[in-house]
């Protein structure tokens, strides 16, 4: 039976583990038959086996959850652009510097685009990939350069070396 109706949510499982264990938990994919006319959604426990109401996961782990369930069962390809906003929201530095890495696995042919305050996550892109957004004088938002906009915006055209832009090289 299991052979010709696969479980997706061992597949799952497998898939989001990694990142959930960086928090103590896993994803219970077994189906309980017995209570099958119970709603269900995904099952998260603790290491010592008991299962985290969806009430008391963490602001993270659903944002983690909301974000990766739509990306992770839908098809992309090269023309999919992904749109994810404040990808870092609720989570510890050690995780955010693993999200643009993991985002990616998912769907490794798409384009994203990350809006962030992170500079955790800022850094995981070169400096000529980060638009940076501020307030000018008189209150509007415009984009900061720090290069010379007439040429290229990569490394070589940088009034100061790109290496200062990231925040772990301050």
């Amino acid at each position: 039976y299991q052979k010709e109706n696969p479980n997706n949510l061992q597949k799952f499982k497998k898939f989001i583990d990694p990142i959930l264990g960086r928090f103590h938990l896993e994803l219970d994919a077994k189906i309980n038959f017995d209570n099958i006319q119970e709603e269900f959604f995904l099952k998260i426990k603790a290491k010592d086996g008991q299962v985290v109401p969806i009430d008391n996961w963490s602001t993270g782990i659903r944002q983690l959850i909301y974000n990766i369930l739509p990306l992770y069962s839908i098809e992309t390809d090269e023309n999919t652009i992904i749109l994810i906003d404040e990808p870092e929201r609720s989570l510890y530095p050690n995780t955010q510097k693993i999200l643009v890495d993991f985002y990616t696995g998912i769907s490794p042919k798409s384009q994203f685009i990350y809006a962030t305050h992170s500079p955790i996550i800022a850094s995981s892109f070169e400096p000529w990939e980060v638009i940076e957004l501020q307030f000018n004088e008189k209150g509007k938002v415009e984009r900061k350069l720090y290069y010379n906009p007439d040429k290229e915006n990569h490394v070589d055209n940088y009034f100061i070396h790109p290496e200062y832009l990231r925040w772990d090289s301050l």
